[in-house]
């Protein structure tokens, strides 16, 4: 068989072609930056690290879920044994507020607000920081389900 080098050129430029569009595609949707929060906040969140104490193993099951009439419901989980696990429901509104605040109100048992810091690194990553005293800031990360 006589191969031209026309050929052989053809065959070059094609793979060189193919091979370089496959890295545009590989960017995931969940890694694009969030940029209307207040839709993006919308949703169930599971609760799945914190980086100040950790996370006992019944709390796990913690989660927010934000409505978008701006009420929420937060599934509070705690004890230290799968045997032990109890749970508070805990119901209220949030209003999103300047520089990345988010303004969290409680309705149940007393009502109480707490003004908290929120991110989100990607659609599918919530971080939420809170000061526990003057000396910790607490960061927990959610996970949307």
């Amino acid at each position: 068989m006589n191969f031209s080098k026309p050929f052989f050129l053809f065959l070059f430029l094609s793979i060189l072609i193919f091979s370089s569009c496959s890295s545009d595609d590989d960017t995931s949707s969940n890694d694009i930056p969030v940029d209307n929060p207040e839709e993006a906040i919308i949703g169930e969140w599971n609760l799945t690290g914190r980086t100040v104490h950790g996370l006992e193993i019944c709390e796990l099951g913690t989660n927010f879920s934000f409505n978008e009439d701006a009420s929420f419901d937060f599934d509070f989980h705690e004890g230290d044994d799968l045997e032990e696990c109890s749970n508070i429901l805990i119901e209220g509104n949030y209003e999103f507020l300047v520089d990345n605040n988010l303004k969290i109100n409680y309705e149940t048992f007393t009502e109480t607000s707490q003004t908290v810091t929120y991110e989100f690194p990607n659609k599918t990553t919530l971080l939420i920081s809170f000061n526990e005293n003057e000396s910790n800031v607490i960061t927990e990360t959610y996970k949307k389900q």
